[in-house]
């Protein structure tokens, strides 16, 4: 029956003189013509006697009549006397319905004219149960009238209703349609040009064109207005580093400047007559404010939104370690480059990396009594890395624990969100490994 026979129940096979098969089954008799597949039923509407036949029960005689035995006695065929139906049946689209309720013709509704003269429908998102009623206008044996339709953007075959007049689609997606349906008459002739009919399915409002524009635009305001909130802070927090900076130079800095002026005036106007303890103090009031001061310039130096590259920082590192060891008249090796590729770094973790380097390097000088140091950063994958070496007189880092240098090193690297490793022993000198990531 997949085939298009009319039951799966075959008695006999004959072929005539035109090559064409005849087959007697249980609800009539099939002509299959192999060449094209095309196959036609004859039953009692036909002027048999017989809808179920018998097996074995099948003769050709000799002037091509084909004899055919059932159970009410015997059919002869006369194959070249059968001439068909040679008309192709009219096509006609004969009603429409939405969820199984007919659709009239209004200026209002889907159908604007009747089935038979529309040549579009216009459906809302929310209609999309409907069926196309058809015909074909043969009434030969209308009974035996075939159909076959298509919708064009959704099926991709045609579909075999056999018989039925009616094709029913369901939740179909917004979108242009059409729908096709073809017929054959009784001989199995088919019209191919058939009848037609554009369907379009509305799209809900949020599926639309200007919605999706307007839900753009939206989006697309939102992000300049954050891009611009973002971008606002970030100069305020610009601005005010900068006013930070400045007011800590031109005032603060400044002002211990001064105390180391007139410290030192002082000091040179009354040596003679100032007593030791005096200039002790004297001594210690000039250190904490030079001391002060280099500590003010540093934090004017960080907070400096002009310093925020690594390519400042870099130069500065370079400087700095010349300078302290140049001054210590030690052997150095200082592998620094002048630029790498890491995003910079924040302001915080700025200051941090640049007060470790600082104090490393400024324990070398003072107390590590090195002939020889190694200075070297380097960038791997996503991973900043500086190493400084020494081989000094080192320490016991059990021992050394507790001292400030040391504690205030391993809580800026904990603060920066970086990872260390020093490696010392009396003797033997001093490495640190000092690694901060990012991305």
């Amino acid at each position: 029956m997949k085939d298009g026979l009319p039951d799966n129940m075959i008695y006999a096979a004959l072929e005539d003189e035109q090559g064409n098969i005849w087959i007697s089954t249980n609800r009539g008799i099939v002509r299959l013509n192999p060449a094209d597949r095309s196959i036609r039923l004859f039953d009692v509407r036909d002027g048999l006697l017989n809808m179920e036949y018998n097996v074995s029960a099948f003769f050709r005689g000799r002037n091509g009549q084909l004899f055919f035995g059932g159970n009410n006695g015997l059919d002869v065929v006369y194959p070249d006397r059968l001439t068909g139906n040679p008309i192709p049946p009219p096509v006609a689209l004969t009603g429409f319905r939405l969820f199984n309720k007919p659709v009239k013709p209004g200026p209002d509704g889907p159908l604007r004219k009747t089935i038979d003269h529309a040549d579009a429908i216009q459906l809302r998102y929310d209609q999309r149960v409907f069926s196309f009623e058809f015909a074909a206008l043969d009434f030969t044996a209308p009974e035996k009238n075939r159909y076959a339709y298509l919708l064009e953007g959704f099926d991709e075959t045609w579909i075999d209703a056999g018989n039925q007049r009616m094709a029913t689609y369901t939740n179909l997606d917004p979108g242009a349609y059409i729908f096709r349906v073809k017929a054959a008459n009784n001989s199995g002739l088919w019209n191919e040009q058939g009848a037609s009919i554009r369907v379009t399915i509305q799209p809900p409002f949020w599926m639309s064109w200007w919605f999706r524009l307007i839900v753009l635009g939206i989006i697309g305001g939102l992000v300049y207005l954050f891009y611009r909130m973002r971008l606002e802070r970030a100069l305020a927090v610009e601005r005010t580093r900068t006013r930070i900076a400045r007011d800590l130079h031109d005032d603060l800095s400044a002002n211990l400047s001064s105390i180391t002026y007139f410290i030192e005036a002082i000091r040179g106007d009354s040596k003679k007559k100032m007593s030791d303890q005096a200039q002790k103090f004297l001594n210690l009031i000039s250190e904490s404010a030079m001391e002060s001061q280099e500590k003010i310039q540093d934090i004017i130096w960080a907070i400096n939104t002009g310093n925020d590259s690594w390519e400042q920082l870099l130069v500065k590192m370079r400087r700095y370690a010349s300078d302290m060891l140049d001054s210590r008249g030690m052997d150095y090796t200082l592998e620094i480059p002048g630029q790498i590729t890491a995003p910079p770094l924040s302001m915080e973790q700025r200051r941090n990396f640049w007060l470790i380097y600082k104090e490393v390097i400024t324990n070398i000088t003072r107390h590590a009594q090195a002939r020889h140091a190694h200075i070297s950063l380097t960038v791997a994958g996503k991973s900043i890395r500086l190493t400084i070496q020494d081989d000094g007189i080192g320490f016991d880092p059990q021992l050394a624990s507790q001292r400030n240098g040391l504690k205030n090193i391993k809580t800026r690297i904990k603060e920066m969100g970086g990872d260390y490793e020093v490696n010392a022993a009396p003797g033997e000198g001093t490495r640190w490994r000092i690694g901060l990531k990012y991305g």
